[in-house]
């Protein structure tokens, strides 16, 4: 239990650190925080100040106003103000603050009101795809990455070399991962719901909104769902899909690989599918909205494969199969009835 409590203490650093937490997930590190009456663990402790990277000065002025800003948040979400005091040399501040305020300092500079990450040198990469686009990658380790639409991936050009390689995702994408053996080099795919870990592999996410989706097509990765604060080893044909506003949770396994990955050649296979299920699909790939007259159709079965490259290809299609329900548009939306 004290090994996944700090797991989740790294996750949620490292996402402070990304400027990715919730105002919730702050919350909760804060609190860990409180109840850890000793000294906060060495290993997550250090973890903090290794995310600070050693080429990084920023301004005294800039240094200052960041702290000042977010203690005044970290605060606020605690219900306690701490004044700051300024810190112009990280080590000496380190040594010199109490434990709170170290871990506050920390996290006043990984985090910031307005992002501090953004005075780093620019090597940080953000590629997006718009509605219907999809976008082929190569990484710098040589990993390989298909974005799918309405999606948005951020990571750093030049990764260390014994360091972790991290992308961070909003949207959907596969995966094919270099394996690292002579470093040992842990990929992490790092989303909203969830930390994904694999040392080389295949895998595809689906992570919109509040649902994250993902299935293993190859090798083995640790899924790390945080709000469950649990971690889930997966092996091929393995798909978990997480919702974050129930708690859903759906453990899957020997799950056929086609209909999940199948995006990536510009269709998408249904089989006994639910029509809440391949609206959602459509609906995330090019941001379309859709209405059904009567929710039960909700559950109608949908065994079709719909190309995905044209909406109006698409619409056409589901449209001819779904016998006595009809597709019309009607201003900005579409109604099934």
């Amino acid at each position: 239990m004290a090994n996944d409590q700090n797991n989740l203490k790294e996750i949620l650093i490292e996402k402070l650190f990304r400027n990715t937490a919730s105002e919730e997930e702050v919350r909760q590190l804060m609190q860990m925080i409180k109840d850890d009456h000793g000294s906060l663990d060495d290993e997550v402790s250090e973890k903090i100040w290794e995310l600070i990277p050693e080429q990084v000065t920023l301004p005294e002025d800039i240094s200052d106003r960041i702290f000042g800003q977010t203690m005044a948040k970290i605060g606020k979400i605690d219900g306690e103000l701490v004044k700051a005091p300024k810190v112009k040399n990280l080590d000496k501040g380190r040594n010199r603050l109490g434990r709170w305020l170290a871990i506050a300092a920390s996290l006043a500079l990984l985090l910031g009101i307005f992002g501090w990450y953004s005075y780093r040198p620019n090597s940080e990469t953000v590629v997006r795809t718009a509605f219907g686009e999809k976008q082929d990658l190569q990484l710098a380790d040589g990993s390989k990455v298909k974005l799918n639409a309405n999606t948005k991936m951020v990571y750093d050009r030049n990764w260390a070399s014994n360091g972790d390689r991290e992308v961070y995702l909003e949207g959907e994408a596969f995966f094919e991962v270099t394996k690292k053996p002579e470093t040992g080099q842990r990929f992490k795919v790092n989303t909203n719901a969830a930390v994904i870990e694999v040392l080389g592999t295949s895998f595809n996410v689906n992570s919109y909104g509040d649902r994250i989706s993902v299935y293993l097509e190859e090798g083995q990765i640790k899924l790390h769902l945080i709000e469950l604060d649990s971690v889930i080893l997966m092996k091929p044909g393995d798909l978990i899909v997480y919702r974050e506003s129930d708690g859903q949770l759906i453990n899957k396994h020997e799950v056929e690989t086609e209909y999940h990955t199948s995006w990536k050649n510009g269709v998408l296979i249904f089989r006994a599918s639910p029509l809440s299920e391949v609206l959602r699909k459509i609906e995330e790939t090019y941001g379309v909205d859709f209405e059904v007259a009567d929710t039960v159709n909700y559950n109608r079965e949908i065994n079709f494969p719909l190309p995905i490259d044209r909406l109006e290809t698409a619409i056409s299609i589901l449209n001819k199969t779904m016998g006595d329900l009809e597709i019309k548009k009607i201003g900005d939306k579409y109604i099934i009835r």
